[in-house]
């Protein structure tokens, strides 16, 4: 068959045959760009974000345990420098909250929802913790603030309790990494 065609029919069926085969690899390559911009959307606009404001999640915890384990100690005694950290404390508190509730309204697959949903579980059993060190953190300083040395009874008991709170604390936090 191609011995009877002349020279001009098969270089323009060559180039014609080339040329098809040009359009289809162009039609694969749009394809697969077109997926590979849906893909990168996703990345940008979902799980970057996510990502994002899951590290604000664990930066602010990380925060909040740094300020409990300075503040449960005594030597920390200064009045001012203990609001400062426990104004950090709440302050770092609501920046979880709020990275919680960002990071809830991206879509996301089953899998991150299962992990979302252990992790949230662990964080409010540290949550609890933190509050409960947090409010026996405040009753010390206000029996400081009213005149009772740290050296009294009532001071030594009332540490007592917020160490174990701390303590409780520190391996929930733990639990939650």
């Amino acid at each position: 068959m191609f011995s009877r065609m002349h020279v001009r029919t098969l270089i323009l069926s060559a180039f014609g045959g080339v040329a098809l085969a040009c359009l289809a690899m162009g039609g694969v390559a749009l394809v697969a760009s077109l997926r590979l911009s849906s893909h990168l959307s996703e990345v940008a606009e979902q799980r970057l974000p996510s990502a994002e404001v899951l590290g604000l999640v664990g930066e602010g915890q990380a925060d909040v345990a740094r300020v409990l384990a300075a503040l449960v100690h005594q030597r920390l005694a200064d009045p001012g420098l203990r609001r400062r950290e426990m104004d950090r404390a709440e302050a770092a508190l609501v920046q979880i909250e709020a990275a919680g509730q960002a990071f809830e309204s991206y879509s996301h697959e089953q899998p991150a929802r299962d992990s979302w949903r252990s992790f949230q579980a662990a964080q409010e059993a540290w949550r609890r913790e933190a509050d409960r060190t947090m409010e026996l953190l405040r009753e010390r300083d206000r029996l400081a603030a009213a005149g009772k040395p740290m050296e009294s009874a009532e001071q030594r008991e009332l540490y007592e309790r917020t160490w174990e709170a701390w303590t409780a604390q520190a391996r929930a936090y733990a639990a939650t990494s």
